[in-house]
């Protein structure tokens, strides 16, 4: 049927570099504007036209509110009843934004609070590394005192100690860079799929990198070992020798630091939590319409009225696969005034069937088309928020400003739209067949996509040859409104792994060295009869007070940080005790397990042996 479309050939001009993935322009073809002009000059000329996306360059000196007033004149110049406005958005704002909605040519190309949790959650891990090194060298204190002593003795002042000291600390954060780039060049390709950039090693010892890396690496290096040295330094001599010293400070700093970093596994734990608790939520919840066993298909643009539609949906009714189908069009944030309201709307332009397929519920009035058999013959559909945002009291039967003679004749149940954090917005129903230019078709079948898709394209083939035939599962499209929540579930659950992970190595090195400074005092306790529990009892004491503070301290941050987080989704659940008992018993039972471990070990060696080791 295509062939009496006439069709532009196009000579290559030039070949432009291609541009990634990641960015909010994206394109494989570039074609002449003058076309457009010349094909559709009423779409250029048209006041409600919406179709065209416009890009402004300003200098850094533009006065942007003024430039808004100027282009905001220029849209009214008309003087029509209906007012038209503009907003100037940055091309960062756009791309790492979910407040503005992209098309018109431009797409989504990231988010900012994807970027932010990944930063925050590598800063967490790296935060509590940083306290599991200052932990150890505190904990050490008392094995290095009596090295740090002599070491005065033969003419060493402070700031030497405190340089060698400072210079371990640099040397073990040198060492674990080192180790970093390898980890790196393991993960980098797992983690360019999650966030859809490409990553090499390039990109981290790029030029401009450099002095980036190396300032993080000495600040690192400062806030691991800065307490620890200035500690060790500024013991004295007499009592470091004697075995005198007693290590009170290092220990209070020592229990501080370990409710910091447990506190932090706890937020991350049960940020992960909440954070796949949303996400199954929001693909599980009650939308108001129906994705599963539906696919979609879009139609060729400006074949209005050459009789495709109609050939195309005659060659799907032949399928004896296909349950139901429907075809409609719409168009979205066109400008509703009635002169009492004002808000933007959302049309769409339905046949008769695309209720039953989408599922979406009637709850008062009567379909269009009955009300069409009834003698309306232009009879629209509205949703709640329609009626919300209109202020309608009785509207079966109302007149609404959209096109001549139009009356309310029922009311369809909200639905969501444009994505998990969107708002209810209102929408409107009508159905002008002749009106469809573009339009779309939904399919509802059990049949397997891949099966029917073959048919689907047979058909498609009939009529729209040689344009490609491609579709779409409507479960999938809905899925990937949840595509960043996806990733962010993902980031928090691989960070939890680390985080929990870092936290139970600083754990079991300070709990190997508690035991180890009272293998005396715990082997007299053996002989004198007492049993392994009792001994794992006063081991766990020790420990007890820290992990529950981190505990408490952990669950309350972690219930203002995901509820500041989910107070943007208009349909979201709340911190549980589930979520908090969960992240608990994790770090419970990794304290139990460690000092478990550690304790059962020294319980399998003869206590003599450590009472006659001096």
């Amino acid at each position: 049927l295509l062939d009496s479309i006439n069709y532009i050939s196009y000579q290559i001009a030039g070949v432009f570099k291609t541009i990634p993935k990641n960015t909010s322009i994206r394109t494989d073809l570039i074609l002449p504007y003058s076309n457009y002009l010349n094909q559709s000059p009423s779409n250029v000329t048209r006041s409600d036209n919406y179709d065209l996306g416009t890009l402004i360059k300003v200098n850094n000196a533009t006065n942007m509110p003024q430039l808004e007033a100027k282009i905001h004149a220029i849209l009214n110049a008309d003087k029509s009843e209906n007012e038209k406005t503009a907003d100037l958005i940055s091309l960062s704002d756009l791309h790492l934004s979910d407040e503005y909605f992209a098309s018109n040519g431009f797409l989504a190309g990231g988010n900012s609070e994807l970027i932010w949790f990944v930063v925050l959650s590598g800063l967490m891990c790296l935060g509590i590394s940083i306290i599991n090194y200052a932990n150890f060298s505190v904990s050490l204190y008392i094995n290095r005192t009596r090295e740090v002593a002599v070491r005065k003795v033969i003419g060493s002042a402070n700031s030497g100690v405190f340089q060698q000291l400072m210079t371990e600390s640099f040397l073990t954060t040198l060492l674990a860079s080192l180790l970093a780039v390898v980890i790196y060049i393991l993960v980098t390709p797992q983690f360019s799929v999650l966030v859809e950039t490409q990553f090499n090693l390039n990109d981290l010892v790029k030029v401009n990198n450099l002095p980036a890396l190396l300032l993080i690496i000495f600040f690192i290096a400062i806030l691991s070992g800065f307490y620890p040295s200035l500690l060790l330094s500024k013991k004295k001599i007499i009592a470091s020798l004697k075995g005198g010293e007693k290590m009170s400070k290092g220990a209070f700093v020592t229990k501080v630091l370990l409710i910091i970093q447990f506190s932090i596994s706890v937020i991350m734990i049960a940020s992960m939590l909440i954070f796949k608790g949303q996400l199954e939520y929001l693909v599980n919840f009650d939308k108001g319409y129906n994705v599963e066993d539906v696919i979609s298909i879009n139609t060729p643009t400006d074949l209005k009225g050459s009789g495709y539609e109609e050939a195309f949906i005659n060659n799907l009714s032949a399928i004896p696969e296909i349950q139901s189908f429907t075809s409609f069009s719409g168009y979205s944030m066109t400008p509703y005034v009635d002169g009492k309201s004002k808000f933007s709307l959302t049309f769409k332009n339905i046949d008769s069937a695309y209720m039953e397929v989408m599922g979406i519920q009637l709850l008062e009035g009567q379909p269009i088309h009955i009300a069409r058999k009834n003698g309306i013959a232009n009879g629209v559909l509205v949703n709640q928020a329609f009626i919300k945002k209109s202020g309608i009291e009785n509207p079966i039967g109302s007149p609404v400003s959209i096109f001549d003679d139009a009356i309310i004749v029922g009311i369809i149940k909200d639905y969501y739209t444009f994505g998990p954090k969107s708002q209810l917005r209102p929408l409107l129903f009508f159905d002008k067949a002749d009106e469809r230019e573009h339009f779309s078709v939904l399919i509802k079948s059990t049949a397997s996509s891949t099966f029917l898709s073959s048919k689907i394209e047979q058909a498609w083939e009939k009529v729209y040859d040689p344009i490609p035939f491609h579709y779409e599962e409507m479960a999938t499209i809905y899925r990937e409104k949840f595509e960043h929540e996806d990733k962010i579930s993902k980031i928090a659950g691989t960070g939890s792994i680390i985080a929990i992970f870092i936290s139970s190595f600083g754990l079991l090195g300070l709990v190997g060295l508690t035991i180890q400074r009272r293998l005396k005092e715990l082997s007299i306790r053996r002989i004198m009869g007492a049993e392994s529990v009792h001994i794992i009892w006063i081991t766990i004491k020790k420990f007890a007070i820290p992990i529950m503070t981190s505990l408490a301290l952990g669950i309350a941050l972690s219930v203002y940080l995901t509820e500041q987080w989910l107070a943007d989704y208009h349909n979201r659940i709340h911190f549980g005790w589930e979520q908090g008992a969960i992240a608990s018993l994790v770090v419970i039972l990794t304290m139990i397990f460690i000092v478990l471990g550690q304790t059962i070990k020294v319980t399998r060696v003869n206590p003599v042996v450590h009472l006659k080791d001096e």
